[in-house]
């Protein structure tokens, strides 16, 4: 019987301190107004937490996949990381696990002269985990794992050389994982052994998310061999989470069944590139996982993610239909959709013909058509509909599923 551990995920938040040339890249100041729920987004977190539709809220772990300050300001920074510990304790979560952005790191040099990472190093507490020797050991080599029950965090600084190499300049503009970096990873991981679950966390996309028309992609370079050795390595089934570029998508690596789910969140307080005003908005996720009891008894993990989007104005509200993630996101079914569509509609016609049927009775005959990717489930719907004339409604406004109408 499989366990859930709840990871509560936000990334991106940009927080600056308003100068009169600053700007302003984020709903996140340090200057503003701290305790109003509808016009700062950790406030707000809180408050939805606390209480109310959707409320009380609980997480085991709380990730922050980087970018804490705008331009890596230092009073920004210590603020973010502040907050993130206080909306984690709102939760109930115990840990916190975080890990750099190219925004943390000073690679331009505009607060520091020769120091690149000495404000992170100098956070309280201590980032990216509260903990001094994998406190440590992620600054000495550039990643830490932590495990949590019976999964496995693999924290990855993939801006670990931001301010350096031959060319600064060019560095900087992307994440990076090196051969001996990646080496040690596989090294140290080998020789802990497999795990039921296994997460790695990082800033970076380890693979392009194609769904970006962006000119400064930015991702990690060496990211795909990164995950083709993670997944090759018998160690368990993997899911990565990353931020970086703002726009959410759920979807599977390169490769086969044994390839890890891949979740790119979306920007917890980062105001969007004019590019994404449409595509995406600013959110906060809380993932379910669901966590086999031991190892070799899945090849993908299964599980969902709850989001919630920002309204300044209006606090954090839940998504409307056709922009973001959606209100809840499923993953782990990696199926022939068309034998399950086939499976599915010879089952209706013959238990409901011209009746309207719960979407939840769907998922409780076929237990896979609840956890498909949302570009998964968009194909599934589309096939029951054009190739078996099944007719699928969902909430106008919320966008979920309701019912299946049986011809």
């Amino acid at each position: 019987m499989s366990t859930a551990i709840k990871i509560a995920v936000l990334t991106d938040l940009h927080a600056y301190a308003e100068t009169p040339t600053s700007g302003k890249p984020s709903w996140l100041c340090t200057t503003a107004d701290q305790n109003n729920p509808k016009i700062n987004p950790f406030a707000g977190a809180q408050s939805l937490v606390k209480g109310g539709k959707w409320g009380p809220l609980s997480a085991d772990v709380v990730i922050c996949c980087g970018d804490l300050g705008d331009k890596a300001h230092p009073d920004a920074q210590q603020y973010a990381w502040r907050e993130v510990h206080a909306l984690a304790t709102c939760l109930g979560a115990g840990i916190v696990i975080g890990t750099a952005g190219n925004h943390d790191v000073d690679s331009r040099y505009e607060h520091n002269d020769y120091d690149a990472k000495g404000q992170l190093l100098s956070l309280r507490p201590r980032f990216p985990i509260d903990d001094e020797t994998k406190w440590l050991e992620y600054w000495a080599k550039n990643y830490t794992t932590l495990d949590v029950g019976l999964v496995r965090f693999l924290a990855l600084n993939s801006a670990a050389y931001h301010g350096g190499g031959k060319s600064q300049a060019e560095e900087f503009e992307h994440g990076r994982v090196s051969n001996s970096t990646l080496d040690s990873i596989i090294a140290d991981l080998d020789a802990q052994g497999p795990r039921p679950a296994n997460i790695l966390i990082c800033h970076h996309h380890p693979y392009k998310n194609d769904v970006i028309k962006l000119d400064d992609y930015s991702g990690m370079r060496d990211g795909d061999l990164l995950i083709n050795r993670l997944s090759s390595s018998n160690l368990g089934p993997w899911m990565v989470i990353h931020g970086h570029k703002h726009l959410p998508r759920l979807f599977y690596a390169l490769g086969g069944n044994l390839m890890p789910t891949i979740f790119s969140a979306g920007s917890f307080a980062a105001r969007l590139y004019p590019e994404l005003q449409d595509l995406a908005r600013n959110e906060f996720y809380i993932i379910e996982l669901e966590v086999p009891p031991e190892t070799g008894l899945v090849s993908s993990l299964r599980g969902r993610i709850k989001a919630w989007q920002w309204s300044y104005g209006n606090g954090w509200i839940q998504p409307q239909a056709g922009v973001g993630l959606g209100r809840e996101a499923a993953f782990g079914a990696r199926a022939d959709l068309g034998t399950m569509a086939s499976s599915v509609a010879g089952h209706l016609k013959t238990t409901s013909a011209g009746q309207a049927v719960p979407w939840g009775s769907i998922t409780a005959f076929d237990t896979g058509a609840g956890y498909l990717i949302p570009e998964d489930l968009k194909h599934f719907l589309e096939l029951l509909q054009t190739k078996h004339s099944i007719r699928v409604l969902r909430d106008d406004q919320s966008g979920e599923l309701v019912e299946v109408q049986v011809p």
